[in-house]
């Protein structure tokens, strides 16, 4: 494993070369100027590389564990379920809700269940959903089948925070998004820093996609589409 991060690790090290090495020559020949890079632009840049390159090294092989899925679903301290095991977890989770300052007296969710999500109905992205007026989660079984723990950690505390309402629900949507997505970030983080390895894998799967996200919503033409192309083929 450490052989397999040290060779990851040389490769984005070469890469950062070549695009720090690139945006150096844009700046000394007035490069910055001519593709409308700012200054603001180019620390974006850096910063963006650089949390993308530790969150790489972080990222370890997918966790796989056998989850299981009743027939039927059954009545836990009042919360339905057919997944004892997410149940489980989602109770494990809640208290960092408090802990993290996001909701003084978290709600556990009435019902919480793994079911089937016809992805020929709709978006492949759909991993898990909440429904905060009624306290449910919901995660996808495709998803649960195909994914390791360390991504479907992550969605079950963002759906955890959704059902905590308020500034985690309603509209408008893009707005609730970011709150939770930064809510999300800060549990993981939490539980991480208290020893769960496996939350300290989902922290840097989406930290690593939050600095990727940033990365393309940068208007840098042809410099970026350079060297996010150069990137990928990298790693």
């Amino acid at each position: 494993m450490l052989k397999g991060r040290s060779s990851k690790l040389r490769k984005l090290f070469t890469i950062g070369v070549v695009i720090i090495a690139l945006m150096i020559t844009l700046a000394a020949s007035g490069g910055f100027l001519l593709y409308d890079i700012a200054g603001e632009d180019a620390k974006g840049i850096v910063r963006d590389f650089a949390v993308m390159v530790i969150a790489e090294y972080h990222e370890d092989s997918p966790v796989r564990s056998s989850i299981d899925i009743l027939y039927e679903p059954v009545i836990i301290e009042r919360t339905e379920t057919n997944s004892v095991w997410l149940y489980e977890m989602v109770e494990t989770m809640l208290p960092y809700i408090s802990y993290e300052n996001i909701r003084a007296h978290p709600i556990m969710p009435e019902k919480i269940v793994i079911e089937y999500y016809d992805v020929r109905a709709g978006a492949l992205h759909i991993l898990g959903w909440a429904i905060p007026s009624e306290r449910s989660l919901h995660l996808s079984e495709w998803y649960v089948k195909i994914s390791g723990l360390e991504s479907i950690y992550g969605t079950i505390v963002h759906e955890l925070v959704h059902n905590q309402g308020n500034l985690f629900a309603g509209a408008p949507l893009k707005d609730v998004e970011a709150r939770t997505t930064a809510a999300t970030v800060e549990v993981l983080a939490g539980m991480c820093l208290r020893g769960d390895q496996i939350a300290c894998q989902a922290f840097w799967i989406d930290v690593g996609d939050l600095a990727s996200m940033s990365w393309r919503s940068m208007d840098l033409k042809i410099f970026l589409n350079f060297s996010w192309t150069l990137f990928l083929e990298v790693v």
